[in-house]
């Protein structure tokens, strides 16, 4: 009767359940429905009267399906009922959600090079100046200066070496005059 009462419960299709399986206590199938059943999982864990188990499992196909197995006494006889929900709609999303993430992690690690280049270049910027100048001085160019705007301590340097550019301009201007 109980599994007569199951079949009209769960007609073909119209159940939110994959599938079902009703044993009784020695194991014997009482009634199953779903293509699903065939996969279900033996080693699940052993439910009781107080206690169902969860798992899960895919088919042949790929499909993902949560089993639950619980068990519950008519009669004084314990029965075990198994059924499977198609759970694949949350691995596609998920799966969806993680190609969005990688896509995501790929545009801001694009962007961040992008901005740390920029960083580093303004950043080297006052010391190639300085460079440049120091150079330009070592050639004979005593007038050249380096013209970094103060404000830290490349900025320091900057003013000092202008500073020590100017002192050499005049110590050199003194000594022609002497």
């Amino acid at each position: 009767q109980l599994s007569s009462l199951l079949g009209q419960l769960t007609p073909q299709g119209g159940s939110g359940w994959a599938a079902l399986r009703l044993t009784d206590a020695e194991g014997s199938e009482l009634y199953a429905q779903g293509d699903a059943a065939a996969y279900f999982l033996q080693d699940a864990g052993t439910p009781d009267a107080t206690h169902n188990t969860a798992a899960f499992f895919q088919d042949a196909a790929g499909r993902h399906y949560l089993q639950i197995t619980g068990c519950f006494s008519v009669a004084d006889k314990t029965n075990t009922l198994t059924m499977a929900y198609d759970i694949s709609s949350l691995y596609e999303a998920r799966s969806r959600q993680q190609k969005a993430y990688y896509g995501v992690f790929a545009v801001l690690l694009l962007v961040c090079g992008v901005l740390i280049y920029l960083v580093s270049v303004y950043l080297t910027r006052p010391l190639a100046q300085l460079s440049r100048a120091t150079v330009a001085i070592a050639g004979g160019d005593l007038a050249c200066r380096a013209n970094i705007r103060p404000g830290d301590e490349i900025g320091a340097v900057g003013a000092d070496f202008d500073a020590m550019a100017a002192q050499i301009i005049l110590q050199c201007f003194f000594e022609r005059l002497s």
